[in-house]
């Protein structure tokens, strides 16, 4: 059968994402600090350079809405954290003037949303379904907020200005025109049997050992496991659980229905677990995992990175310099592997493809994640993932609701190496936005992911094959010969992309990579 069409790809230098959206109609931007889905937007305001009372200096606003949810991209000037920082930075906020006579002042870094600045006036960040993004050190952000939850209706008009560190001569007036289109709603079914799907979970706390009876939350995340059919599972801050009771628990669930048995490893909170042949990789810090996953089938091994570093702080601080170092030493493991340090058995290895899941807590500057996409070093690429209903890519939201408390955030990253591995779906499951019937086909329960603060996310890959079908190392007339007698087969090796048949898109890719093999 041929494969299902896979959604439409934007790539930009180590960087993709995937979009399910429909082609001419208009929708809304994603929050996810791309800014790709803002072009053709033309700045709303400006306001001159070096006017700021502190480090915020903003110089241009965008401004888009849908329904009752505004969109603000603006930039900073200076690359900082919006949510949190030195004192002496100053603050930046936007003071939103609503239809019923009240402000909603949003305090970025104070972290809280005041109605007419009362303290005890606070809006949680999940009734405004706010989001920020980037979560990392950015000088251009961009924000989304639904005014709903202060009283706002379609066809409404609002006025607002920015405050603290900086503000605009004069106040921006915004008219929700447009409706807010219905959410895209994906599936979680896999685009091929031979792909290899991984999802990585923070349990929040050791949450495969919570099964008290107020929540059980190990039930409601062997729920979610069950349901994804993943081939690996990462997990972190699975710090008191042990690698046989984590293995026990999969093989009770028994996700890909097969009854197979699972091997798992654990360093101290990181973890990972697969139905495969398993090598543990010299490790640096207690902060990640790293194994050789061997399928031993025609999926081949690939190299696979479960992280945790260390959270909080913001570009500069000892926590970011933390991160930094600890990344460091997560690549000096792959590349242990890549200069044959790990040993012979491991020659077999030395190319295998890397894919790296976790929680990055990317809340500091974006040097840990540039140093796993560095040309000169791992060469990566990253993938904006979005949830499994609608566009938003948050993974990560604090249940608690009083000021203070920082907004959702972007904080469970994939990245991987792309050409070997080739990025076919992805998707974060949140039950509580699934409709009844979505829950009751992949047996969820409505509160399932509220067993975690942080919400599964699912990445699925197809081994690329270079195109050297006979071994020898080049791309020539032979591998097209042989090729060309598999023609119209159902054969693994020679149907390059995957479509269940060779055939002229195999060709066009053996072409392609025509030459000394490149993997």
């Amino acid at each position: 059968m041929p494969m299902p069409r896979r959604a439409a790809a934007l790539l930009l230098p180590n960087l993709l994402f995937v979009s399910a959206t429909l082609a001419g109609a208009p929708t809304p931007p994603r929050a996810d600090g791309l800014f790709d889905d803002w072009q053709g937007v033309a700045p709303i305001a400006t306001d001159p350079a070096g006017d700021q009372l502190g480090v915020f200096d903003i110089t241009s606003v965008s401004v888009q809405s849908f329904g009752t949810t505004l969109f603000v991209r603006f930039d900073t000037t200076a690359v900082r954290n919006l949510q949190a920082g030195l004192f002496i930075d100053g603050t930046l906020g936007m003071d939103i003037n609503v239809p019923s006579g009240d402000v909603l002042n949003v305090n970025f870094r104070a972290r809280n949303a005041l109605l007419n600045g009362n303290f005890f006036g606070n809006v949680s960040w999940t009734d405004l379904r706010f989001n920020c993004q980037p979560t990392f050190a950015a000088s251009e952000f961009e924000v989304r907020i639904d005014l709903a939850a202060v009283g706002v209706f379609l066809g409404d008009t609002i006025t607002f200005n920015f405050s603290g560190a900086d503000s605009l001569d004069e106040d921006i007036t915004w008219q929700f025109a447009l409706p807010e289109p219905e959410p895209t709603r994906r599936s979680m079914d896999r685009v091929a049997p031979n792909t290899i799907r991984i999802a990585s979970q923070n349990t929040l706390f050791n949450g495969l050992l919570d099964n008290s009876p107020e929540f059980p939350r190990r039930d409601a995340l062997l729920r979610l496991i069950d349901a994804v059919d993943a081939d690996v599972y990462c997990f972190q801050e699975e710090w008191n659980n042990t690698s046989t009771f984590i293995d026990t628990l999969l093989e009770q669930t028994d996700p890909l229905e097969d009854g197979a048995f699972w091997r798992v490893h654990k360093n101290n909170g990181t973890v990972i677990c697969a139905p495969a042949a398993i090598y543990a990789l010299d490790l640096y810090n207690s902060r990640y995992d790293a194994l050789v996953v061997d399928f031993r089938d025609e999926r081949g091994a690939i190299i696979v990175f479960s992280i945790h570093p260390k959270c909080c702080g913001y570009i500069g601080s000892g926590e970011d310099a933390q991160r930094i170092d600890e990344t460091e030493e997560m690549i000096q493991t792959l590349q242990g592997l890549r200069d044959g340090l790990e040993g012979e058995f491991f020659e077999q290895y030395r190319d295998a493809p890397v894919v790296v899941m976790g929680d990055w807590n990317l809340v500091g500057s974006r040097t840990p994640l540039d140093m796993w996409l560095d040309a000169e070093g791992p060469d990566l690429t990253h993938v904006f993932i979005p949830q499994l209903v609608g566009e938003d890519v948050t993974t990560w939201r604090d249940f608690d609701a009083d000021p203070g408390t920082f907004a959702p955030g972007l904080l469970d990253l994939v990245a991987f190496q792309d050409g070997p591995l080739r990025f076919e779906k992805g998707f974060i499951p949140d039950t509580t936005k699934m409709d009844s019937g979505e829950l009751a086909m992949y047996g969820l329960q409505a509160d399932d992911s509220l067993a975690s603060d942080h919400l599964m996310v699912v990445a699925e890959f197809a081994r690329v094959k270079s195109g050297d079908l006979n071994g020898d190392g080049q791309i020539s007339a032979v591998d097209l010969a042989v090729l060309l007698g598999r023609w119209g087969m159902d054969d693994f090796e020679a149907d390059m992309d995957l479509d269940g048949v060779v055939g002229a898109g195999d060709i066009a890719l053996l072409i392609s990579n025509w030459g000394p093999a490149p993997f």
